[in-house]
This record gives C-alpha cells, sequence and structure tokens, in this order.
C-alpha cells in the first residue's frame, strides 16, 4: 500500500508541474520582478525629464545613458525572461545587437547633437510625429495585457506592490548611495543616473515577456503600478537633485 501510495503521489506530482504553463503567476515572477528592478524607462519618460530639469546637456547625458540599457535589455533581459518560463533563449548576436535600429538612432542623434546639424523641415516633421506616437503604443500593449486580467487582481497583488517599492524607492536609494561613494568631476552625471534610475519600469518588459511566453500578467501589473506611483516619488527625486 505504501508504495502504492508513494506512486499515487509521484503521478500527482508530475500532472501539476506539467500542467503549468509558461507565463502562469505560480510558475514564473522571480525573474520577472529582477528585470522589472533592473531596468528602467529611461527613454519614454527618462529623456523628457531630463531635458525638463537639467536641459540639453542633461538630455544628452540621458541619452549616452540609453546606448548600454538597451544593450542590455534585449541581451541580458531577454535570457532572464526566457530563463522565468524555463525557455532556452536563442543565442545573441552581440554586432547586431549593437547595431540595432534603437541604438543606431540615439548614435545618430547624439552626432546631431554635438555637430549642432539641422535636419531639413520635410525629415524633421515625420520624424517628430513618429516619436509622438511611440509612448501611447507601447501603453496600448500594456494596456491590453492588463484587459485580460481582473481589474480588483491589479490592486490586491502583493508581489506587485513589493516590486513596485523597490523600483521606485529602494533602487534609487541604492544608485544614490553608490554614486555618493564615486569621485565623479561632474554632478551632473550623478543626478542623470539617478533621475534615471528612479523612473517606473519599462513598457519594454511586457513586451518581451509577450513575445518570450514570460510572466505578462506580473510584468504589466508592475508597469501600470510604478508609473502611477512614480507621479509622487519622482517629483520628491526631483527636489533633492535640485
Amino acid at each position: 500500500m505504501r508504495r502504492d501510495e508513494r506512486s499515487a503521489a509521484v503521478r500527482r506530482f508530475d500532472d501539476d508541474t506539467s500542467g503549468a504553463k509558461p507565463g502562469d503567476d505560480a510558475v514564473a515572477g522571480d525573474i520577472s520582478r529582477a528585470v522589472l528592478y533592473t531596468f528602467c524607462n529611461n527613454g519614454f519618460m527618462g529623456f523628457p525629464v531630463a531635458l525638463a530639469l537639467f536641459g540639453e546637456e542633461g538630455l544628452a547625458l540621458a541619452v549616452m545613458f540609453g546606448v548600454p540599457f538597451n544593450l542590455l535589455v534585449y541581451t541580458l533581459g531577454v535570457r532572464m525572461v526566457c530563463a522565468d518560463c524555463g525557455t532556452d533563449a536563442q543565442p545573441v548576436n552581440l554586432v547586431r545587437t549593437l547595431l540595432s535600429n534603437i541604438n543606431i538612432a540615439l548614435i545618430l542623434s547624439l552626432i546631431f547633437y554635438v555637430g549642432q546639424i539641422p535636419l531639413p523641415e520635410a525629415l524633421m516633421t515625420p520624424v517628430t510625429h513618429l516619436s509622438n506616437v511611440t509612448t501611447p503604443l507601447s501603453m496600448f500593449v500594456t494596456g491590453m495585457t492588463l484587459a485580460s486580467g481582473k481589474g480588483t487582481e491589479l490592486f490586491r497583488d502583493k508581489d506587485a506592490y513589493t516590486a513596485t517599492g523597490m523600483r521606485l524607492i529602494v533602487v534609487p536609494l541604492l544608485t544614490w548611495a553608490v554614486m555618493s561613494l564615486l569621485p565623479l568631476s561632474n554632478p551632473l552625471i550623478a543626478s542623470i543616473v539617478l533621475i534615471t534610475m528612479a523612473m517606473p519600469a519599462p513598457s519594454v518588459t511586457t513586451i518581451l515577456a509577450e513575445t518570450y511566453n514570460g510572466n505578462r500578467g506580473l510584468a504589466a501589473k508592475i508597469v501600470f503600478l510604478t508609473s502611477l506611483f512614480c507621479m509622487i516619488t519622482l517629483p520628491l527625486v526631483a527636489m533633492f537633485l535640485l
């Protein structure tokens, strides 16, 4: 009888684990939270805030800071999401990642900024319109993911609140502690790094989770909550820096 009971228990365990699907909250989460702790919305929100607080010089530094971010989010971030759902990430082509459309655009923008090269109006107008719709489109992806779940679950998820606190409070404090120990000649560098790391979770994590079958629900919740509560934390960080 004991042998039969052990066999039945093993079968039940196998059934439970095999029935788990990639992206389910019960299976995924730890590494999804790590991705959201590590990366921030340095582009959609970071660039405008850096420009508003520190002018064009601050924006140029924020853009430079965005190049390694884009490199890491599409290499390390993809691997972390794939590990979250138990699948193997495809080999990363570093040349292709370095020469991605985003990095090329950032490098070109720095060249035009440093060289003070004016763009013709016929080119500037469509580029401006395209840049204006980037943020709303990313929010649409997050909103569609949130719409697939229940609204009450959004504000009852303790994991999402924990990740929100880590992203908006703990990470900026750790960044400030590290930057205060570095002998930087230009204090503006520390300010840009700090205000960037105080940004909410990036909406691109929702897209990565959707693409690689990660924890889509948790990613969407954290992106929404951090974007909501950063309206309180970002002004406090800005007051501290100014």
